[in-house]
């Protein structure tokens, strides 16, 4: 419950410890293993504003994930990985931009993060000499 606090906190949601008191008795009152009474109680208790609510979803989503679940992102990630880093080697560049969440997406209309002299890869980008 600590590390979950945490995370929340660390997102930029104001809880204070008596929120985190309310939540550790709220999950007393419902079965640990019925994750939706889970996450209800822990939002019920927790989140203060409705504009926190899709930071909680999102941090609940990635801390209570299972580990097979959590497993097969890794693998997924690992994957992508191994995928850009292979284009990268073949010349063909790596472009990215940033979404309004401030995450980042593949696309031609980014920066070009890496593209070797003497390979073309679209016009106007660095490394088109």
């Amino acid at each position: 419950m600590v590390r979950f606090v945490y995370l929340l906190r660390s997102e930029g949601i104001r809880i204070g410890n008596s929120e985190v008191i309310d939540a550790l008795q709220a999950l007393q009152l419902v079965p640990l293993g019925e994750r939706d009474k889970v996450k209800t109680a822990l939002k019920a208790t927790l989140i203060k504003k409705a504009s926190d609510y899709g930071v909680f979803e999102r941090v609940f989503a990635f801390f209570f994930t299972p580990p097979e679940t959590r497993e097969a992102f890794r693998e997924l990630r690992q994957q992508k990985m191994a995928q850009y880093d292979r284009q990268i080697r073949g010349g063909a560049g790596f472009y990215f931009s940033r979404r309004e969440d401030g995450s980042f997406r593949n696309g031609e209309d980014g920066i070009c993060l890496y593209a070797p002299k003497g390979k073309k890869t679209s016009p106007g980008i660095p490394g088109d000499e």
